[in-house]
């Protein structure tokens, strides 16, 4: 029983972690199919807008 906690817990922070990132991809192309969003993060947060592109197309 002790091995299977140790597999288990190892192996669930990973898909935790991808959960986390499919979550997260899948609201940043929901908010960048919003061209008002878009227009405005490209002119007051260029940078956050180049990386939640880059989060998005991962």
């Amino acid at each position: 029983m002790s091995r299977w906690r140790a597999w288990n817990g190892s192996g669930n922070s990973y898909g935790v972690g991808n959960l986390h990132l499919t979550l997260a991809q899948a609201y940043l192309k929901k908010l960048l199919g919003n061209a008002r969003i878009v227009r405005w993060l490209g002119q007051y947060r260029p940078e956050f807008l180049e990386q939640f592109e880059l989060i998005a197309d991962v």
